[in-house]
């Protein structure tokens, strides 16, 4: 989790882009997440996150667990930026 993305994966996700593959960055570390976001960025490509929910709200109700695959603010606004979707 500490690592992100290879220099291999990396260079995955661009073909993946390249060849217009859906790009769902659900069940990734936070590094992982974040480097696959600079690729998308680089290329206006839309990511997805599938079935996740929100970090925040962890206050508001002690029930809600939170974790890394959960999406945090920043995340959710890049992704908007990009068009991408969330579920």
């Amino acid at each position: 989790n500490k690592i992100g993305l290879t220099s291999i994966g990396k260079f995955a996700v661009r073909e993946m882009m390249r060849l217009g593959m859906i790009v769902d960055i659900d069940h990734m570390s936070d590094k992982a997440v974040n480097d696959i976001f600079n690729i998308a960025e680089e290329f206006q490509y839309p990511l997805i996150s599938g079935h996740n929910g929100l970090r925040e709200g962890r206050y508001e109700n002690p029930d809600h667990e939170i974790n890394e695959n959960n999406r945090s603010r920043q995340q959710m606004t890049r992704l908007t930026n990009l068009g991408g979707v969330f579920g």
